[in-house]
């Protein structure tokens, strides 16, 4: 069936249902959804009535097709509002689809979705907005690096990747002493790759501090590409560590920022270079 979308059709649920009036009378199975190659939007048609099915299984169908859709901003209505269905699975699948795409109504949905009450929806949500580089993301990202599950607080730290201002170095300052080791780590990826004076205290508390030996040894080979003096200070205090691992990565980071002074670096640490 074919019909013509207007430009100026209404955003969200009052485009589904505009969609559905019109594709009515258009019947396919949700299971064949994925077996169509979707290229021009009257194939819309077939998409449309599964994604109000009462079945989850069959919008989630409806969701993934539609998604195969790239240039067609009247689906990407669609997929915002289908950020709101009542089943996660089709929440997360819409939110997914929105990674690469653009439009205000986009960002807002996302931005929405970060209050979900599934934590999985929200990990979905801020992965998809940190694709999305905007002050109103960066100020709707940052509330969830103090998220109540780890996966998602893991996933606003890396999401923070790119932007900058007193914010972020705050609520990384934060993040690097979060109790789960994943979320630390995150947190030392992210401030390694910033220019701000406040970096480099925080990388050398936590190779010096940190409980576990795997966020020192990850914050150790960090080091390597921050240009300081105060560097091979730290990496030599760190040649000490009481982890060999971490010892022996300090060393080694430690060889090669120094290498026309193999008799001190030795001295200091004597491994095989």
């Amino acid at each position: 069936m074919f019909f013509s979308v207007r430009r100026n059709a209404p955003e969200g649920d009052s485009l589904m249902k505009f969609f559905t009036k019109v594709s009515s009378n258009v019947s396919t199975p949700a299971t064949d959804l994925n077996d169509k190659a979707p290229a021009t939007l009257e194939d819309l048609g077939y998409l449309i009535k599964p994604l109000t099915s009462p079945d989850w299984v069959d919008r989630l169908h409806a969701v993934n097709a539609l998604a195969e859709f790239k240039n067609f901003t009247e689906v990407t209505y669609i997929l915002s509002a289908k950020v709101k269905d009542s089943h996660l699975m089709v929440r997360i699948a819409a939110i997914n689809a929105l990674y690469d795409r653009e439009g205000e109504n986009v960002s807002r949905s996302l931005i929405e979705s970060l209050d979900d009450p599934e934590w999985m929806v929200r990990n979905a949500a801020v992965i998809s907005l940190s694709n999305h580089k905007g002050d109103k993301e960066k100020t709707a990202l940052i509330p969830l690096a103090a998220d109540n599950h780890w996966e998602v607080r893991k996933s606003a730290v890396e999401a923070l990747q790119g932007f900058t201002g007193y914010e972020v170095i705050w609520t990384l300052e934060v993040s690097i002493l979060d109790s789960v080791e994943e979320v630390r780590i995150a947190s030392v990826s992210v401030l390694s790759t910033m220019d701000a004076p406040e970096v480099l205290p925080l990388l050398r508390e936590t190779v010096l501090s940190d409980p576990s030996p795997r966020v020192r040894m990850h914050a150790v080979a960090k080091l390597e590409g921050i240009d300081s003096d105060e560097v091979d200070v730290i990496l030599i205090q760190a040649c000490h560590d009481g982890d060999p691992t971490v010892q022996e990565i300090a060393c080694k980071t430690l060889h090669k920022r120094v290498p026309p002074k193999p008799i001190m670096v030795d001295k200091i640490c004597p491994i095989n270079r």
